[in-house]
């Protein structure tokens, strides 16, 4: 599981401190290319947060060219050129 660490008390939304966490693993290689993702509602019992909030990051990971989700099979993280 990814240990994302939350802060609750800042001016940062939960949303994006999983969003940073993520893109900066992917980024500086902690994460490789092609490694599958947890699950939403995985990951969003992991850390105590609503399974909407993990969604919200994915959909921003996604969006951005970090993450490729595939139907059925989950969410991936992109080859970057």
């Amino acid at each position: 599981m990814l240990p994302v660490p939350l802060g609750r008390h800042g001016g940062v939304t939960l949303q994006e401190q999983i969003y940073r966490y993520i893109r900066g693993g992917i980024i500086d290689g902690t994460l490789a290319a092609g490694a599958k993702l947890p699950s939403t509602r995985d990951l969003a019992a992991a850390l105590g947060v609503s399974r909407n909030t993990v969604v919200l990051a994915y959909d921003w990971l996604v969006a951005e060219g970090y993450v490729q989700s595939r139907s059925g099979t989950g969410s991936f993280v992109a080859h970057l050129a």
